[in-house]
C-alpha cells in the first residue's frame, strides 16, 4: 500500500469518527428531549380537538347575521389579521421542520419576520388606544353611548353613603374624644451633637486630606512608573494639575478655532498660568513633606492657614485740599 492511500485511509477514519462522536451526541440530546416530546404528543390530538370546535364555532358567528364585523374598529381588525397571518407561517415552518426540511430560502421565514416586525411597531398605537377601546367595549357590553352627554350629570346618590360614613366616624372620633383626653407628650427627639469639631477630629480630618494629597503628589507618581511593570504611558506632563489645565487649554483653542472668537481670560486664570511657567511650581520637587503622612502620622504638624490682610480703601491717604491753578 502506498503512502498515498494510507493518507486517504487515515483521512476517511477521521471523518467517520468525527461523524460517530457527533451522532453520539445527537443521540444523548434525543434521549434527554424524548420524554418532553412524547408528552405533547399525547396532549396533541386534544388540544387539536379543542382548536377545530373553537373555530367551527367560531366560523358559524361569522358567517350569521347577528355578528356583523364591517362596523368596528379598524385598527383591532389589523391586528387579528397580522397575528393570523404569523401564527399560519409559523405552522408552516413547523411542518417544514417536521419533515426535515430546510429553512434557507423558504417564505414563511420572511413573512414571520415582517409580521413580527409589524407587530412589535403597533404596540405603541395599542397602548394608546387602549382607553378608547375599553370605552367602546364598556358601551357594547352596557348598551349605552360612549358619546352619551348624560353619563356625566352629578349623581348625588354616590356621595349619600359616603357622608353619612364620614359623620358617624366624626361622632365617634367626638365621643371617644371626651373619654379618652390625655396630656400632650412632645416627641422624643434624638440628641444632636454640636457642629463644632473637636481638636482630635480636626486633626484626623487634616491627616486624611493629606494622605489623598500625598497619593496624588509627583513623587509617589515617579516612582509608580518606575517600578510598575505595565506599558509606560508617555504624557506631555505628569502633574495632576498639569494635565488638567492642559486639557482646558487644548478645549478653549478648539473652541476659540472653530467659532473664530477669543474666549475672555480671569485674573485668576492668568494667575494659574504664571505659576505654572514661571520657576514659582520648581519649590515642589524637592518637597518630601507632603509625603511624610504615609509612613509617620505622628510626624504631621498642623499648619495653620495664614490670614491675610485685607486693605483697608481710604486709610492711610493724607486728606488735604486741592491747589487750584491760576489763570
Amino acid at each position: 500500500m502506498c503512502m498515498r492511500d494510507v493518507w486517504f485511509v487515515s483521512k476517511v477514519q477521521g471523518k467517520m469518527s468525527s461523524v460517530f462522536i457527533f451522532l453520539i451526541i445527537q443521540m444523548d440530546v434525543i434521549q434527554k428531549d424524548l420524554p418532553d416530546a412524547l408528552k405533547l404528543l399525547e396532549k396533541l390530538p386534544n388540544s387539536i380537538h379543542e382548536t377545530n370546535k373553537f373555530f367551527k364555532s367560531l366560523i358559524r358567528k361569522v358567517n350569521s347575521e347577528d355578528f356583523n364585523i364591517s362596523d368596528g374598529i379598524g385598527f383591532l381588525t389589523v391586528k387579528c389579521n397580522i397575528l393570523l397571518n404569523y401564527i399560519t407561517d409559523l405552522s408552516l415552518v413547523l411542518l417544514e421542520k417536521a419533515e426535515g426540511n430546510t429553512l434557507e430560502k423558504n417564505e414563511a421565514v420572511q413573512r414571520l419576520v415582517e409580521n413580527r416586525i409589524i407587530w412589535e411597531k403597533i404596540l405603541p398605537i395599542d397602548n394608546k388606544l387602549k382607553y378608547q377601546i375599553d370605552k367602546v367595549v364598556q358601551s357594547a357590553v352596557t348598551g349605552k353611548d360612549v358619546t352619551d352627554a348624560l353619563k356625566y350629570r352629578a349623581k348625588p346618590e354616590n356621595l349619600i353613603p359616603k357622608l353619612e360614613d364620614e359623620d358617624d366616624d366624626e361622632n365617634d372620633a367626638e365621643e371617644a374624644g371626651h373619654h379618652n383626653i390625655k396630656p400632650y407628650v412632645p416627641p422624643k427627639l434624638a440628641a444632636v451633637q454640636c457642629g463644632q469639631m473637636t481638636a482630635e477630629e480636626r486633626r484626623e480630618k487634616l491627616i486624611e486630606r493629606a494622605k489623598k494629597r500625598a497619593l496624588g503628589s509627583t513623587l509617589l507618581q515617579d516612582l509608580k512608573r518606575e517600578y510598575d511593570e505595565g506599558p509606560e504611558e508617555y504624557m506631555e506632563s505628569n502633574s495632576l494639575h498639569r494635565i488638567k489645565e492642559n486639557k482646558e487649554a487644548k478645549e478653549r483653542i478648539r473652541y476659540e478655532e472653530e467659532n473664530f472668537v477669543r474666549l475672555p481670560v480671569s485674573k485668576k486664570e492668568k494667575m494659574a498660568s504664571r505659576r505654572l511657567t514661571t520657576s514659582a511650581s520648581l519649590g515642589q520637587l524637592a518637597n518630601f513633606e507632603n509625603i511624610n503622612v504615609l509612613y509617620d502620622e505622628n510626624d504631621f504638624h498642623l499648619d495653620e492657614p495664614s490670614k491675610k490682610k485685607k486693605k483697608m480703601k481710604g486709610k492711610g491717604k493724607k486728606k488735604g485740599f486741592k491747589k487750584k491753578r491760576k489763570l
